[in-house]
């Protein structure tokens, strides 16, 4: 349908590919890493795989792809058999609150998509030493207000974003490092997203709790 036809007015983009991998898997292996790699700790996940005969994953030439609408989110992806990877999904904040960005929320989120990458290309036989770029987006930005979904202060500086209405960000990491250096690329993602509201920065001790809480399968 997408998402503008559906309704949601904000989203989140996120798209992965290795420069150095040689790798090239089946539509059928694809989906099978793809539903282990998911990871349930955060509402729907990333790259949500449904056995529901309108939404389930659909094979093409290229790869597998799903197409979700409901009342509640809107939730694209495709991967390719070269292990490209390409998601687009409605704020989630769009359902909870109006012309808002949530700090942990992002925070999570963004946590969640770089162990999902790790974990999808470990599932498809990445080594260690697989070169990783990754791109993060947001959209539908302008007139928002950040804050933050849990009652706990999670940021300081923020206010109204009522100029920039899209953020485009990318990291390029080696797979073997992801878990040594999740905090740090995490910040990296989130910071230019969260400085177009009026110069917010959030305490690295933020991002420290919130990404090792959601390692233990936690989100508070």
């Amino acid at each position: 349908m997408g998402l503008e036809k559906a309704g949601w007015k904000g989203f989140t983009e996120i798209r992965f590919y290795s420069p150095n991998t040689v790798i090239s898997r089946m539509q059928d292996e694809l989906l099978k890493a793809a539903r282990l790699a998911a990871i349930h700790t955060f509402g729907w996940p990333i790259g949500v795989t449904l056995d529901v005969d309108e939404f389930r994953p659909r094979p093409t030439a290229e790869g597998i792809f799903a197409d979700v609408t409901t009342e509640h989110s809107y939730d694209y992806w495709m991967l390719t058999k070269q292990l490209e990877f390409y998601t687009l999904m409605s704020l989630f904040e769009d359902f909870r609150a109006e012309n808002a960005i949530f700090v942990d929320t992002q925070i999570v989120r963004t946590t969640e998509a770089l162990l999902y990458c790790a974990g999808l290309y470990r599932r498809l036989g990445a080594e260690g030493n697989t070169i990783v770029r990754f791109g993060l987006r947001h959209g539908g930005l302008k007139g928002r207000t950040l804050g933050a979904a849990s009652p706990r202060p999670a940021w300081f500086g923020g206010d109204k974003n009522p100029n920039e209405d899209e953020v485009d960000t990318e990291v390029q990491f080696l797979l073997g490092t992801l878990e040594s250096r999740l905090v740090d690329l995490v910040e990296r993602l989130c910071a230019p997203l969260f400085i177009v509201f009026n110069f917010a920065r959030v305490n690295r001790s933020v991002y420290d709790r919130i990404v090792n809480e959601f390692r233990q399968g936690r989100v508070t």
